[in-house]
């Protein structure tokens, strides 16, 4: 399954999706990964930017079917590790979700159009 794929099967908000791309090319801007593991590193970046922006938070297990076994528990656990190790040696704080998260507010608030809506989004993503 691609990331689109599994973020709607999840049901996720859009904010989790870009939260997702956000740490996955940022840990790949700080380590190489083989090819083999590139879902590994998708998966768990998506189960990150879960418990920072979900209520409800796919377990590990879940993201083990979804990827159709590809992983162990311990793979995926392994890796959950890794990552935070590194978004605490290398990453600034994330602050990609909040201004979007604001944006958000204001044009639920004030009731702007959509095109006004995804110019606020692709301003928020750069």
């Amino acid at each position: 399954m691609n990331p689109f794929q599994v973020h709607d099967k999840f049901d996720l908000m859009h904010e989790t999706l870009f939260l997702t791309v956000n740490l996955i090319d940022r840990f790949l801007e700080k380590q190489s990964v083989v090819r083999k593991k590139l879902q590994l590193v998708g998966l768990v970046a998506m189960l990150l930017a879960c418990k920072y922006e979900e209520v409800s938070v796919p377990v590990v297990g879940d993201l083990i079917l979804i990827s159709d076994r590809a992983y162990t528990r311990k793979e995926v656990l392994e890796m959950v590790t890794f990552l935070c190790l590194l978004i605490v040696r290398t990453f600034t704080f994330i602050t990609f979700v909040e201004p979007l998260n604001i944006i958000t507010k204001l044009w639920s608030s004030y009731g702007f159009c959509g095109d006004i809506e995804n110019l606020c989004r692709a301003t928020a993503e750069t």
